[in-house]
């Protein structure tokens, strides 16, 4: 959970969305990194044929999920890093170093 300007939001609601309102987007994940004014702050990471922009991922966001669950940082990424090979699951914690140097 990510707790933002007082509200829990649950990472996975943020990806379902994505999954199923954006289409040029193949994967996604969501986590948060500190933040002193909001407490914690949505980053959402994805990968696909293209890289969008930031405000046309927002827009159809905003469609779909309250103000306050939205992403504040966006990120495009070529390929992400996964846990292993073996797997298809997404490793958050590389991605969200990434964002804390």
């Amino acid at each position: 959970m990510i707790k933002t300007q007082g509200f829990r939001v649950n990472p996975h609601e943020i990806e379902t969305v994505v999954s199923n309102h954006i289409f040029e987007i193949a994967d996604c994940v969501v986590f948060s990194i500190p933040n002193p004014d909001i407490e914690e702050e949505i980053v959402l990471v994805y990968s696909g044929s293209l890289e969008l922009g930031k405000n046309e991922i927002l827009f159809e966001l905003k469609k779909h999920l309250p103000n306050y669950m939205l992403p504040g940082q966006i990120a495009y990424r070529k390929n992400m890093p996964l846990k292993s090979l073996h797997e298809k699951q997404i490793d958050k914690e590389v991605l969200r170093k990434e964002f804390l140097l």
